[in-house]
């Protein structure tokens, strides 16, 4: 149907195609520059209240602005019909922070951000086993970290804002990272290394994910024994093991904004829910 179009396409690395090829050298010479990516799209992040597109391109972080295109309608579905059956939105490339030199690194193995605040990091891992602090106000790398990971990075772990949860500022220079080598690492920003590191669960095979809580005091992660994890970010002890709901690895969770509950996806193709029963108690189910 014509509202499965898409508002905006990503397809060639400077700005949108500008439609069929022109002979003119001004036109030519700028769809030289403007190429197709040249390889897969591995991951895209919205950033900075979703002011801008972030993609990864090989070892390519790279940072769009965008604009979708709108109508003089008055409501939302009018806007959404008019956008998808208009040619479809602009974006122009603001920045590329590329790690192919001197690290000769393949790929961008992770990226993070915090998109419901205004701030300007962006955290990145890339196939070298580093990670590296981007500050997107002035463009540059502030700060690259050598990896404690044996394996490189698939997981960039932060916490996510909520309206139920106020925080300072100063809360979101916490992070972890996760790899294939058993271990998931703790972060601040400020710190010059590592504050702490966890390996009560089991990941050797897969890309399993782990999840900073609204509150700080906890971090959860999947594992390949079939469990979801949630570990007490300020002893290091694993608190639940959430096992014997799940038929295959527990690949990803995600703490809820506001209730003490926990979501684990499986390679089962099941997503299961966990709460805390003591708050249960009297509220609607």
């Amino acid at each position: 149907s014509k509202m499965d179009c898409p508002l905006v396409v990503f397809n060639h690395y400077r700005h949108q195609a500008s439609g069929p090829a022109s002979t003119s050298s001004l036109d030519h010479s700028t769809s030289i520059r403007n190429k197709p990516f040249a390889d897969c799209v591995n991951s895209a992040n919205f950033f900075f209240l979703d002011k801008f597109v972030l993609l990864t391109v090989k070892s390519s972080v790279l940072m769009y602005t965008y604009e979708v295109e709108r109508a003089s309608a008055r409501n939302d579905l009018k806007v959404l019909q008019s956008a998808a059956l208009s040619a479809g939105g602009r974006y122009k490339l603001v920045h590329e922070w590329n790690f192919s030199e001197p690290s000769q690194c393949h790929s961008v193995s992770a990226v993070g951000c915090v998109n419901q605040v205004q701030s300007p990091i962006i955290l990145t891992a890339t196939s070298d086993k580093m990670l590296q602090v981007l500050d997107a106000a002035v463009g540059c790398v502030a700060r690259h970290i050598p990896s404690p990971h044996d394996r490189s990075i698939h997981c960039i772990a932060l916490p996510q804002p909520s309206i139920h949860v106020p925080l300072l500022l100063d809360a979101y220079n916490m992070f972890a990272t996760s790899a294939i080598d058993n271990l998931i690492v703790l972060w601040d920003i400020r710190a010059p290394r590592s504050v702490a590191r966890y390996s009560s669960h089991v990941n050797r095979r897969e890309s399993v994910q782990a999840a900073i809580s609204p509150c700080l005091r906890y971090v959860a992660t999947g594992s390949e024994d079939r469990s979801a994890r949630i570990l007490d970010v300020r002893t290091g002890k694993e608190l639940e093991r959430l096992a014997g709901v799940h038929d295959d690895v527990v690949s990803s969770v995600a703490f809820h904004p506001l209730d003490a509950q926990l979501a684990s996806g499986s390679y089962d193709g099941q997503v299961r829910f966990y709460c805390d029963p003591s708050r249960v108690t009297g509220r609607r189910s």
